[in-house]
C-alpha cells in the first residue's frame, strides 16, 4: 500500500527559511519536500505552497499557482501580521504570521486537515480590529448616552443631563442596540465593557 503525503514547496528568497524548512519537512513522514525549481520546470506540483510574502511578491506569485493547482493550498509566511490584510483576497488558505519552524509545521498540519488556518496571533488581531470597528460605528453623542446607561440612570435623566428631548435619546438607544448587537440596555453595556468603548 503507498503512503499518503503531503507535498510541500517553499517559495522564498530567503536560502536559510528555505534550507531549514526543508530539513524540518524531510524528517516528517507525513510531507515530502518539492524543490520550487521541479515546480517550474513542471516536474511535479505541491499541495501546499509555502510562499514567503517577505521576499516574495505574493499578489504576481499567488495568482499564478491558484490558475495553474487550483486544488493546491496557498500559505503566506511572514514576520508580519499586519500583512494578512494584503493577501487575503488574493486567494490563500493559510496565514502564519510566524518564520518559526515548530510554529510553520504546526500549521502544515492544521491546513492539511482543514480548508483554512489562521495563525493565533493573527485571530488577535482581527478580534481586536473588529472590536475597534465597533467603538467607531457610535457617534459621539450615542457614547455619551451609553455612559450614562451605564450609570443605571433613566431615560429622563439622561435627556436632562444631556440637554436632549428624551425622544432623540431613545433613538440614540434604539441606535446603540443596533451597533452593538444588544437586545437591551443591559447587553448594551456589557458588550461596550468587553470592546471598552
Amino acid at each position: 500500500m503507498k503512503a499518503f503525503f503531503n507535498k510541500v514547496t517553499v517559495i522564498t528568497k530567503d536560502k536559510v527559511l528555505e534550507k531549514g524548512l526543508r530539513k524540518v519537512l524531510e524528517i516528517q513522514k507525513d510531507y515530502k519536500y518539492i524543490e520550487s525549481s521541479e515546480i517550474l520546470n513542471k516536474k511535479y506540483f505541491a499541495d501546499i505552497y509555502l510562499v514567503d510574502m517577505d521576499t516574495v511578491d505574493v499578489i504576481k506569485v499567488i495568482p499564478g499557482i491558484n490558475n495553474i493547482h487550483p486544488e493546491s493550498k496557498v500559505v503566506i509566511l511572514t514576520n508580519n501580521v499586519e500583512n494578512f490584510y494584503r493577501t487575503v483576497t488574493i486567494g490563500i488558505q493559510g496565514f502564519l504570521a510566524s518564520k518559526n519552524y515548530v510554529e510553520i509545521l504546526n500549521g502544515l498540519i492544521e491546513i492539511s486537515n482543514s480548508e483554512v488556518y489562521i495563525d493565533k496571533r493573527t485571530l488577535l488581531l482581527l478580534m481586536n480590529n473588529f472590536k475597534n470597528s465597533c467603538t467607531e460605528d457610535l457617534t459621539e453623542r450615542e457614547r455619551h448616552v451609553l455612559k450614562k446607561l451605564e450609570e443605571h440612570l433613566t431615560y429622563e435623566q439622561i435627556a436632562e443631563s444631556l440637554h436632549i428631548k428624551r425622544s432623540t435619546i431613545k433613538n440614540h438607544i434604539e441606535n446603540i442596540y443596533v451597533k452593538l448587537n444588544a437586545r437591551n440596555k443591559y447587553e448594551a453595556i456589557n458588550k461596550s465593557k468587553e470592546i471598552r468603548i
